[in-house]
């Protein structure tokens, strides 16, 4: 009799044996779901290109690729660990939405708290960046790469070199936008300006 311990739901639900060519039902949900918001990502970049330009589409560009990879039934594993990376986002979108409030109500000027609060909710986005995509995105990085070299054989050499330049071209986005959050945590708060327009254009160029 098939046990149905939550230790063998687990391992065929979630666990991969092979990090190349496994599936698992819980990863092709997110990989599925994962493809269609970057589908709406890219269509959203176009159409405010002026304010995203085009670092965000390339980022959106080269996830899609890589999404569409995993759905074609290779990487699925890699595409799945590789959505941590956008831990930070969350409170990037909180830190935009809070930006532009005080952007498009320049007559009404927001409290001291309310910009303390936005200040701290950067520094929340500033840190998570640093953890989810400098430091846990360079070991699944390292790890692309050196599996790479172990198993060339299994998978067309373009393939390949397509994934190491997806590490490549994100480790210098990454690296541009931590130079961004750096210059803006060495910048006046918002609550020591009352330039409130000029603050949200440097602030809505971040990812």
């Amino acid at each position: 009799q098939e046990s149905r311990g939550l230790g063998d739901v687990y391992k065929r639900q979630v666990q991969y044996e092979d990090v190349i060519w496994d599936t698992t039902p819980t990863g092709r949900i997110m990989v599925l779901i994962s493809f269609g918001y970057f589908v709406w990502d890219i269509m959203s970049i176009i159409k405010n290109f002026k304010v995203f330009g085009p670092p965000f589409l390339i980022h959106a560009l080269y996830c899609l690729a890589v999404n569409f990879a995993a759905v074609m039934r290779v990487f699925e594993f890699y595409m799945a660990a590789f959505l941590i990376l956008e831990g930070s986002t969350p409170f990037l979108n909180v830190y935009m939405i809070m930006g532009h409030i005080e952007a498009t109500h320049k007559t009404q000027p927001r409290s001291e708290s309310f910009k303390r609060l936005k200040d701290k909710i950067g520094i929340v986005f500033g840190i998570t960046f640093i953890i989810v995509r400098i430091i846990i995105g360079n070991y699944l990085y390292f790890h692309v790469w050196r599996l790479s070299f172990q198993r060339w054989n299994e998978i067309p050499a373009l393939v390949w070199w397509f994934y190491r330049s997806i590490t490549i071209f994100s480790e210098l986005l990454n690296a541009k936008w931590l130079l961004q959050i750096l210059n803006r945590a060495a910048a006046p708060r918002p609550y020591e300006s009352n330039d409130t327009t000029r603050l949200y254009d440097s602030e809505k160029k971040l990812e």
